[in-house]
């Protein structure tokens, strides 16, 4: 078995492997932000060329190794282990919603398939979006659009 530890991230004793694709993860391919409910979090390829993985199984794509023994845990919420959500590297995340709860001392196999639309440009518009408008700098997801859209036409009555 190789080893697949990583350095990198010694100063780290959240992620104790990870890999994708066989080869040992680079530092830059994590970011952290704070969440209300969960605290500290970490990004996987957020805004970096998207990684991806055209093979099957349980050996590929992204394999991580965390510790949650000494995890300090949120007084804001009750579970015990990890949310882990899968997103697109643009879009904010959202552990609330979509988020996958890992209890600590299992091996947990999550397989996807991703989809994207792609909308026309303006002229075209869609109920939510004013894409001729729209300056952000990361991606709406259809739960996020939806819910400025109730907001914009609630404070527009």
């Amino acid at each position: 078995m190789k080893d697949r530890s990583i350095n990198e991230f010694k100063e780290s004793t959240f992620i104790k492997e990870c890999t994708f694709n066989g080869k040992i993860c680079s530092k830059e391919y994590f970011s952290n932000f704070s969440n209300l409910r969960y605290g500290k979090c970490v990004t996987f390829n957020k805004k970096t060329d998207v990684l991806r993985s055209s093979e099957t199984g349980i050996e590929n794509g992204l394999i991580l190794s965390l510790n949650l023994e000494g995890f300090a845990y949120m007084e804001s919420t009750r579970t015990l282990g990890v949310s882990l959500t899968i997103h697109d590297p643009v879009a904010i995340p959202t552990p609330e919603e979509k988020g996958y709860i890992i209890p600590p001392g299992y091996e947990t196999t999550i397989s996807l398939k991703q989809t994207i639309f792609k909308r026309l440009p303006a002229p075209y518009k869609d109920q939510c979006a004013d894409y001729k408008a729209r300056s952000e700098e990361f991606t709406r997801s259809k739960g996020e659009c939806i819910r400025n859209c109730v907001q914009m036409r609630t404070f527009d009555q």
